[in-house]
Order: C-alpha cells, then sequence, then structure tokens
C-alpha cells in the first residue's frame, strides 16, 4: 500500500506571525539613469544599503562613473525631492525604493567685510 505523504498547512498557522526575510529594494543614484535592484534582509542599515548600491555600480561598471566610492560621501533619502537624509545609525530598512544623492558639505568662506570686524 502507497502512502501519499502531503504537507501538513496547519503547521504554519501556529509558529506565531512570519516576519519578512528578504525585501526588493530599488535606489535611484543622484545624475545617473535607471535604478539599481537589490535584495537586502530587513535587518541591514541605511549604511549597509547605500555601500552595495555602490558596489553594484563599481560592479557593473555603470556610466557616468562615480567619482567617490565611499559611503560616507553619501545621503540616502527617500524621495530625490524630499531633503531629509536617512541616517545610517537611526532606521532599518523597511521601504522599498529609495534615492542617494552626494553628501552635501556645508563650507563656510571669509569675506573681506569679516576680515575688517
Amino acid at each position: 500500500m502507497m502512502h501519499r505523504c502531503t504537507p501538513n498547512y496547519d503547521d504554519h498557522r501556529h509558529a506565531g506571525p512570519r516576519r519578512l526575510t528578504k525585501l526588493l529594494i530599488s535606489v535611484t543614484v543622484q545624475g545617473r539613469v535607471g535604478s539599481v535592484q537589490l535584495i537586502m534582509s530587513p535587518e541591514n542599515t541605511v549604511g549597509h544599503l547605500i555601500k552595495a548600491v555602490l558596489e553594484v555600480f563599481e560592479k557593473e561598471r555603470r556610466r557616468p562613473l562615480l567619482n567617490e566610492n565611499h559611503p560616507s560621501c553619501f545621503e540616502l533619502h527617500y524621495s530625490p525631492f524630499s531633503l531629509q537624509n536617512i541616517y545610517s545609525c537611526q532606521i532599518k530598512i523597511q521601504k522599498g525604493e529609495f534615492y542617494v544623492s552626494r553628501r552635501r558639505s556645508i563650507k563656510f568662506q571669509s569675506t573681506e567685510s569679516d576680515a575688517d570686524t
């Protein structure tokens, strides 16, 4: 007599809430055409995401080339229209679409009127 092996679908109901194991993330880099598609764990931070995007750009030799390739030179935003950046120490990845821009540096230059006072 043959026994058919059928999965027990009731087992997953008692295991508790299911967690996301991977996220599909789309990241657009400032001044570049197209977005980078990544599959990452939700435990990864913003810093991990920026680093992974830069690695894909370098590996695929996407054009135009990035002048800097260190993650600290870039910021992550929810969209190109958002001025507020997402800090790597604050948040874990929870959403699927992001925008990476070159970090803005604020430089204070003294003027002649400042030197006279």
